[in-house]
């Protein structure tokens, strides 16, 4: 490949860039409704959704739990920096390794029944 390229950029990142820029316009399009609903209770999207515009995201970490917080939060959050969305829960690869002296074997926790 870096002989086809010679050493240089392919000179598609612009149009690239675009691309992802439309796709992920119309997808958010697509979820704005659910986002943005007021149902009662409140749906978890719409909580999130309003998490993201009232705290300042720059300055927040996040973190969820597995399943369904983990499946909401994923798509949605944008983190401004490295290491602002923490994912966490019983399917995490720290998880996943015991932990010496806690009675746990890898990927059961050390209160789950057999």
């Amino acid at each position: 490949m870096k002989d086809r390229l010679k050493g240089g950029p392919r000179g598609r990142f612009s149009a690239v860039t675009q691309e992802i820029k439309n796709l992920k316009s119309e997808w958010l399009a697509q979820w704005t409704p659910r986002l943005t609903q007021d149902t009662k209770p409140l749906s978890p999207y719409r909580v999130l959704w309003d998490l993201m515009h009232t705290v300042d995201v720059a300055n927040t970490i996040i973190t969820h739990d597995a399943g369904s917080p983990r499946d909401q939060i994923s798509p949605f959050w944008e983190p401004i920096a490295p290491a602002q969305l923490h994912r966490l829960g019983q399917d995490h690869p720290a998880r996943l390794r015991p932990r010496p002296g806690d009675g746990s074997e890898a990927g059961r926790s050390p209160t789950s029944s057999a």
